[in-house]
């Protein structure tokens, strides 16, 4: 009795532990692929917000399929409240300038990374409540994003002069640089400060 009393015990111990590392981070969605019947997943546009438990490392992760959802009686309501407090928590959201060649941007004129603390699947930071808000408000501009890998998104103000065929030109470049799991996506995106919305431009 004590020893099934015990195992009960460590079992909810774990669960409770996995409870409080699920997360989520972007993926490129093709419909096509049939990764997409085998794990719960929500859409952002032309991306795909999926579910993992980060390890204790705090840099892997695994992956929750519809098998483990099911067996852990995990909706996708419970996923993604418990994966947009945990995320946030776990990995918070890194936002530095960049010093790359882009064409008429000085310091004047910045360019930011966007990604989280361990910059590894941190593209997700832009899902977090309030961040993109947060931004557009203290510099108040809408804002251009680059989703150049699952790990990292560029971040540039519209300041009224930026080409978007320019944009789309440096994010094609940096996607040939980029394994098939590490691609997020051939569009860019744009935070209208007024509408305070995300939305595709391609």
């Amino acid at each position: 009795m004590i020893d099934r009393k015990m195992r009960k015990n460590e079992k909810e111990g774990v669960m409770q532990r996995e409870n409080e590392r699920i997360i989520y981070h972007l993926m490129h969605f093709d419909e096509k692929d049939k990764e997409w019947s085998e794990r719960p997943y929500l859409l952002l546009e032309d991306m795909a917000i999926v579910f993992d438990i980060l390890d204790l490392d705090d840099r892997s992760i695994q992956r929750i399929d519809h098998k483990k959802a099911n067996k852990e009686e995990w909706s996708d309501q419970f996923l993604w409240e418990s994966a947009k407090k945990n995320t946030k928590q776990l990995l918070p959201a890194k936002f530095e300038p960049v010093y790359k060649d882009f064409r008429g941007h000085t310091e004047d004129r910045p360019v930011f990374m966007v990604s989280n603390k361990i910059q590894r699947y941190g593209a997700a930071v832009i899902c977090y409540e309030d961040f993109l808000d947060d931004i557009s408000r203290k510099y108040n501009k809408s804002l251009y994003l680059l989703p150049t890998s699952i790990h990292e998104m560029l971040l540039l103000f519209d300041d009224g002069e930026d080409q978007e065929e320019d944009l789309l030109h440096i994010l094609e470049k940096s996607d040939q640089q980029l394994s098939k799991e590490e691609f997020l996506s051939e569009n860019i995106y744009y935070y209208d400060k007024y509408m305070g919305e995300l939305i595709s431009l391609f």
